[in-house]
């Protein structure tokens, strides 16, 4: 993504389609009213990465069977001084078999 930089007006950051996603652990609403949803996808081999939902938390249900098809942008996150890759989510479904 580094290679595609810098964003902005002329540049927008890509969104990217993640098809049969592993849902890992359990998937969480968070924010003072629950309305962001947040939990870790594995394409593959690897830990997972976290994906952040904003105004999405009324979408958990889609998660329920554990494999979904996302569409995403990559981003930094930085909180407290830790900085990790994030996907800030666009939209998803249950995953097509």
């Amino acid at each position: 993504m580094k290679l595609l930089e810098p964003f902005g007006a002329g540049n927008r950051r890509p969104n990217l389609l993640l098809r049969k996603a592993r849902v890992l652990g359990t998937p969480g609403r968070v924010g003072g009213d629950g309305a962001h949803l947040k939990f870790t996808v594995s394409g593959g081999e690897g830990n997972g990465t976290e994906v952040i939902g904003f105004n999405m938390g009324d979408r958990i249900n889609d998660l329920a069977d554990g494999s979904i098809d996302l569409v995403f942008a990559f981003e930094e996150n930085e909180f407290r001084g830790v900085r990790k890759p994030q996907m800030r989510l666009k939209d998803l479904r249950p995953a097509i078999p």
